[in-house]
């Protein structure tokens, strides 16, 4: 138990504990959930999440970039082409395979977030992508979190999206199940830091050139009705 630095992505989500993302699946269906913790419901990584775990390298770990996210080579269609790709992805097994112009993209986004004065503020004196381990006192469960930012005040949360608007925004909340998140990164650093606030940040960061960014606070109704999902 405990907070850790220095866990990998890959390694991170190999653990069978109880994460965010485990617990929005059961929302959907308990069989999928025990599929999921047993192996048997393979991950497919979308482009857009792709892009999103580009964003997050570039701006909270640069410095480990190349170990979580591999940029593919222009290649085309002959079949010396299709060799070269095979043994790029063999090599890079693990890793985050992204396109150039996501890399572009990705990098673009990321000088945004941190060109924006809030953001600046709200990484002073934080730590960065350090996971999280605890047993979960009303179940005694074994449970995870990999919080972007945080620190004894509030947690924060990078995200991509299609509009930075508000409503549009909070569609993606109530969509993704953002709030479901906020609450189970919050339950385990008041296990882990014995913490008191209930405030969870997002960063949204719009996937489209020009790339604007927008700082929202997380409601408490919709923290409320996260705690209870």
């Amino acid at each position: 138990a405990g907070m850790h630095c220095g866990i990998s992505n890959k390694n991170y989500h190999a653990t069978k504990d109880l994460s965010s993302t485990n617990l929005k699946l059961s929302l959907e269906s308990l069989y999928k959930y025990k599929l999921s913790l047993d192996g048997k419901l393979p991950f497919k990584q979308t482009p857009t999440m792709a892009l999103g775990t580009a964003v997050h390298a570039y701006t909270l770990e640069p410095e480990n970039f190349h170990n979580e996210i591999a940029i593919k080579p222009d290649l085309g269609s002959s079949k010396a082409d299709k060799i070269l790709m095979s043994d790029f992805e063999e090599a890079n097994q693990g890793k985050v395979l992204i396109t150039k112009s996501q890399a572009i993209d990705a990098r673009a986004m990321s000088d945004n977030i941190l060109r924006h004065p809030e953001v600046a503020q709200i990484m002073r004196n934080s730590v960065c992508e350090q996971s999280g381990l605890y047993t979960d006192k009303h179940t005694g469960m074994s449970c995870k979190y990999r919080p972007d930012i945080r620190n004894k005040h509030f947690i924060a949360d990078i995200k991509s999206t299609v509009s930075i608007k508000p409503g549009k925004f909070a569609a993606d909340i109530n969509k993704f199940g953002y709030h479901v998140s906020a609450a189970h990164y919050l339950e385990g650093d008041k296990t882990l830091h014995d913490t008191s606030h209930e405030q969870f940040i997002f960063i949204a960061v719009e996937n489209k050139y020009p790339f604007e960014v927008a700082v929202y606070t997380l409601g408490a109704k919709s923290l409320e009705r996260g705690y209870e999902l």
